[in-house]
């Protein structure tokens, strides 16, 4: 038997998530008993759904291994429904059997967003497949748009399985009817035996009062701290990420907050912490695309941002002194690792992970290679210096 009971904190950590009110993009679909969310999704037996007409609304990781299960274990008839679509990338290096987010180094995140979207479409379209000659493809760049991994929903897009389509759901009606409006402004009257809505979820504490409630628009410091209650509240895990686990930027929150909690850091004025927010929110207008959750991904130098102000980024002057831990450091992945190099109890066993990490990314005599090319790299610059200044 539940029963309430009343606290005094001096400071509250809200670390619930943002998962649990699915968003609908129409009113009362709830309505319709041929409507769902991906939030109760557990597969197609679950829903009855056995050689159906299948609506799949939106085309992130929830929507690709929604259709993919659709297709594998009821056998329906899949149609998959997106206003940006989605940039693909294979779960496994194309020569290899390296998973993909191992062989995204560290300095890759230092690089501009521009040198990100170019690099990304560049290999996916030559190594992966050609993206822009499919329904699949993405309105934006892949660092503000969405990043996918599924081998599975690719081939399946490829034969002809699972269809596609650009645009918005204008209406739904209780005769199954959906008319969607394209992109290109047609509309198409279609009727569908389920429509199944993988278009996440809507960031809401029903449980704070209304002067604490986050609105619609980035207003954390630090995706943390709301500057108008930044002495007694904080929010820990409210984010999306792409390129890696989200568990590393939890952790280096939650060490944020202790650390904060423990006066060893402070807080800027609440001035400065508006102005941080407004530039946050502008580089995101910039390079993401406009959902009601675009205000949760990161940038991919957040992570680095965070540790430096804690206090766990490596020191430079060390990695100089050490040319092998240095590069092993900026071309391995970002793990747990890179930020415990020059831990006093832990450093030993953090290096050590980093270069195991390093050769099952690039293979045990990867570190022959890139000495070599670091060393003919720089001796070309020398010259082309060399040249310009002397000759």
């Amino acid at each position: 038997k539940s029963q309430a009971m009343l606290f005094e904190v001096e400071y509250l950590i809200v670390a619930n998530g943002h998962t649990a009110h699915p968003n609908y993009p129409l009113k009362s679909l709830q309505d319709f008993d041929f409507v769902s969310h991906s939030a109760t999704f557990k597969n197609s037996v679950q829903l009855g759904l056995y050689r159906k007409n299948v609506l799949v609304v939106g085309l992130s990781h929830s929507a690709v291994d929604v259709a993919v299960n659709l297709i594998s274990s009821g056998q329906n008839q899949v149609t998959v429904l997106t206003r940006k679509g989605s940039w693909f990338a294979p779960k496994y290096h194309m020569k290899s059997d390296t998973p993909s987010d191992l062989r995204l180094p560290r300095f890759f995140t230092h690089l501009s967003d521009k040198m990100q979207n170019n690099l990304i479409k560049k290999s996916l379209n030559r190594q992966y497949f050609n993206q822009s000659c499919w329904e699949i493809s993405s309105k934006c760049d892949p660092v503000g748009g969405s990043l996918v991994s599924n081998d599975e929903f690719v081939r399946l897009v490829k034969t002809g399985k699972i269809t596609v389509i650009h645009g918005s759901i204008s209406s739904i009606d209780k005769t199954r009817n959906v008319i969607i409006s394209r992109t290109d402004g047609t509309d198409t009257n279609l009727t569908f035996d389920h429509v199944l809505f993988c278009t996440g979820y809507k960031t809401d504490f029903e449980f704070l009062s209304t002067d604490m409630r986050l609105g619609g628009r980035n207003e954390l410091y630090l995706n943390m701290i709301p500057p108008k209650h930044a002495s007694h509240l904080a929010f820990i895990g409210l984010f999306n990420v792409k390129y890696t686990s989200p568990f590393q930027i939890i952790d280096l929150q939650a060490q944020y907050i202790a650390m904060l909690l423990g006066g060893i850091i402070k807080l800027p004025c609440q001035e400065d912490m508006v102005k941080s927010i407004a530039k946050q929110e502008e580089n995101l207008s910039e390079n993401s695309c406009k959902t009601h959750r675009a205000n949760l991904f990161l940038r991919s130098d957040y992570r680095d941002h965070l540790a430096s102000i804690i206090g766990k980024t490596p020191s430079m002057l060390k990695l100089l002194l050490c040319p092998r831990l240095l590069i092993e450091y900026y071309m391995g992945p970002i793990t747990w690792a890179g930020y415990n190099i020059h831990h006093t109890r832990l450093g030993s066993v953090a290096r050590q992970s980093l270069r195991d990490t390093c050769r099952r990314a690039w293979g045990q005599h990867w570190f022959p290679k890139v000495k070599c090319a670091v060393v003919v790299g720089a001796a070309g610059a020398v010259a082309v210096f060399c040249r310009k200044c002397y000759f």
